[in-house]
């Protein structure tokens, strides 16, 4: 019934829902602005200003990224563009996490999930006892909801966070095209452990802003994040 009221008619300025059965809680509420990675619109300013205005900061951002990592007076015009235009595209979307709501029904009404489920360790998995604390921790950091995450079992939670590094490592691997561009690095890909693919720390942002990077826009993962600050490090140490 959301669509009906939300339609214009003559005398009506807004409309009020009420959201007796948290359905909001289970399916996120989007913005328009938010389907083309736009959250910030300024009073007055259209969808199209706000998307260039926050493209234009993107690539601010990834140019002060670049810049101590790059010879940026060696590198023809062309390719320096063409590795700014790359990543500006690469970050502007967020991370690719799997849509939680969809995960979790896949989790809780698949009943061979439990048959089919291979750990990664050989460990058998309890399906019995409600999932752990850590567990429940790294789905919230995923976009779940804690309330959801602690319904899970243990199998349950092993499943959906097995489905999240599946979704991210064929991410990570196109990601990494980008970053090899940057670090030359054509070896094999290492194995990367979940945790590298959960939202950069607020701790991690603050450290990049102290050696002079802003990347508060950039849709940076957590292991990024660690690469970046050890490759600037070593950068200053051979100064």
């Amino acid at each position: 019934m959301v669509g009906r009221d939300s339609r214009p008619a003559s005398g009506k300025t807004d409309c009020i829902v009420l959201d007796v059965a948290d359905e909001a809680g289970r399916h996120k509420v989007v913005a328009v602005g938010e389907l083309i990675g736009v959250k910030h619109v300024r009073d007055g300013e259209s969808l199209v200003t706000a998307t260039l205005r926050r493209r234009e900061l993107m690539r601010t951002q990834v140019v002060s990224l670049l810049q101590p990592l790059l010879p940026l007076e060696e590198l023809a015009v062309e390719r320096l563009e063409h590795i700014v235009e790359d990543f500006t595209a690469s970050m502007s979307l967020g991370l690719p996490y799997p849509d939680w709501q969809e995960v979790y029904a896949e989790v809780v009404e698949d009943d061979d999930a439990e048959s089919a489920f291979v750990p990664a360790n050989g460990r058998s998995i309890d399906w019995q006892a409600l999932a752990t604390d850590r567990q429940v921790e790294r789905l919230v950091e995923f976009g779940w909801p804690r309330g959801y995450a602690r319904t899970l079992t243990k199998g349950q939670a092993s499943v959906a966070l097995d489905s999240i590094r599946a979704a991210m490592e064929a991410w990570a691997k196109r990601r990494e095209a980008s970053w090899r561009l940057v670090f030359g690095d054509d070896g094999p890909l290492p194995e990367t452990p979940l945790w590298h693919f959960a939202p950069t720390t607020h701790r991690q942002l603050q450290f990049l802003r102290r050696l002079g990077i802003d990347a508060g826009e950039l849709a940076l993962s957590r292991g990024e994040a660690s690469r970046l600050i050890d490759r600037l490090l070593e950068e200053r140490a051979q100064q």
